[in-house]
């Protein structure tokens, strides 16, 4: 079961956390159906980018959000982003699952100090309502937020089977939240991380300044030049676009050609003018052009 766009879209650390784990077949079909782009917005669209220089993108954003989601913060964020017909799938599929207790939260809950927690009991066919279990004398334990009118909730003793509960709660964005509950002995819990720190992390096209070659069908030329990386950037290779502009006559070659090997700190490339009648000029402006992950942190 998959999240939706909207997710895809989002700016949450479960999306990089998501994209960081996906295969390379999944990155293959996310690239070929357009929604590789929906997922990263602020990448530009460089259709040549292979997974290795993806996982480079996405390692670089996990790392900058600093955090490391448990499993039952993976999973409580994940859920929130499932879309309506998935809901309808998880909701058919928990139907037929022994009884259990439920808990989601809206997608917006990692960034907003105050949402609805909502709770479904899933009970044994025939069986109308299920009991809370008592908790240190209460219904729900909470961990890094509270319970507004929490006596209020503590007076429903008990859920119907398949109908959810909206416990409104307001949590402390900058600590870890717990929330847990039990329904005829069946518990269950959420957890959300720490609000995300702005990414330390920026990606963008970079641009080597233009090599010019000129070429008159006595004196070819081919002048190298080369693209560095600065310390805290890193290139993907696979994005790397030999770009030029030129005046070219009927007989002239014109090309910027790419040195092998590149690595991902440096690119060099040949600008190429050769012409082949000597009463025709030849003239070429190459530059190199290439996505580049670049650290902030510090700035």
């Amino acid at each position: 079961m998959k999240p939706d766009i909207q997710f895809l879209s989002s700016s949450s650390a479960l999306k990089w956390s998501y994209l960081n784990s996906i295969s390379k077949q999944e990155f293959e079909e996310l690239k070929r159906n357009g929604h590789l782009w929906l997922s990263l917005p602020k990448v530009p669209l460089i259709t040549t980018i292979d997974y290795d220089d993806f996982k480079k993108i996405t390692q670089a954003e996990v790392a900058s959000q600093k955090q490391d989601l448990s499993l039952v913060e993976t999973q409580t964020l994940y859920k929130s982003y499932l879309s309506p017909e998935a809901v309808k799938a998880y909701t058919a599929c928990l139907q037929n699952e022994s009884p259990h207790l439920d808990i989601t939260v809206p997608p917006t809950a990692s960034e907003h100090p105050e949402f609805f927690v909502t709770l479904t009991w899933i009970g044994p066919r025939g069986v109308p309502t299920g009991k809370f279990d008592d908790i240190g004398g209460h219904h729900f334990q909470i961990i890094g937020g509270e319970i507004p009118n929490e006596a209020d909730y503590d007076k429903i003793e008990s859920l119907q089977n398949g109908k959810g509960l909206r416990v409104k709660v307001r949590r402390d964005l900058s600590k870890p939240f717990g929330f847990s509950a039990s329904v005829d002995g069946n518990s269950e819990e959420i957890g959300l991380p720490p609000k995300a720190e702005p990414a330390r992390v920026q990606i963008e096209v970079v641009k080597s300044g233009e090599q010019p070659a000129y070429g008159d069908g006595l004196h070819d030329q081919h002048n190298g030049f080369c693209l560095a990386a600065k310390a805290d950037q890193t290139f993907l290779t696979s994005t790397i676009q030999p770009m030029d502009r030129r005046i070219q006559p009927p007989s002239g070659r014109g090309s910027t050609e790419i040195k092998q090997p590149v690595s991902d700190k440096n690119i060099c490339a040949t600008a190429n003018a050769v012409v082949d009648n000597p009463k025709e000029v030849m003239r070429i402006w190459s530059w190199i052009e290439v996505l580049a992950v670049t650290s902030t942190d510090g700035r």
